[in-house]
């Protein structure tokens, strides 16, 4: 959704304004989504479901279901951009670089922090973690709003790489995560109780 929002302004010549436009936009629904989990104790799943819905609506109804193009050459450009190219080697394309990044900043915050060690308990065993003094409504609209923050970002990457955007650009990307985490979790679950 936040390449949706921003497209049009980068169209304009205003990237900047439009990646905080859009990165705001986002994080306000990683905050709604927090909200509604921790205060409503609506399910996880169902309370994002419901949320995507919403903001795909929206997307719909602010682009009239048109796709959006005219990209300012400096932003695509960028971000498709490679590092340490030369004539025998095509370079290190930007994603990877940015990947690489932001997996050391939340490997850091989750191994290093408590905010990232409150997450691993509530994950664990949410009412353990509350029992043993952890505050975890305000621990999950954090892990929420940063989640939302994180989707800002990855859209505002997705609509530079694809060089337009529509309401269905990320479609379909929830069903991969949510098919890659139950994949991950049945395989390291088994071998950590085959290996005991």
């Amino acid at each position: 959704i936040s390449f949706i929002f921003s497209s049009p302004l980068i169209s304009l010549n205003s990237s900047q304004f439009a990646k905080q436009y859009s990165d705001n936009f986002v994080t306000f629904v990683g905050i709604v989504n927090g909200l509604i989990i921790a205060k409503l104790n609506v399910p996880p799943f169902i309370a994002t479901l419901g949320t995507q819905t919403i903001v795909y609506g929206t997307a719909l109804v602010f682009t009239n279901a048109q796709p959006i193009g005219g990209f300012q050459k400096a932003y695509t450009s960028f971000i498709n951009g490679k590092l340490f190219k030369t004539e025998g080697f095509q370079g290190i394309p930007l994603y990877l670089i940015v990947a690489v990044i932001f997996f050391v900043i939340f490997w850091f915050v989750y191994n290093k922090t408590t905010y990232g060690k409150y997450m691993y308990a509530i994950g664990g065993n949410e009412n353990a973690a509350e029992v043993s003094g952890v505050n975890t409504r305000k621990s999950k609209i954090l892990i929420y709003t940063v989640a939302g923050f994180m989707y800002a970002f990855a859209g505002y990457l997705l609509a530079a790489k694809a060089g337009g955007a529509s309401s269905g650009l990320g479609n379909g990307y929830e069903l991969e995560a949510i098919a890659t985490f139950t994949f991950a979790k049945a395989v390291f679950y088994e071998a950590f109780f085959n290996n005991k």
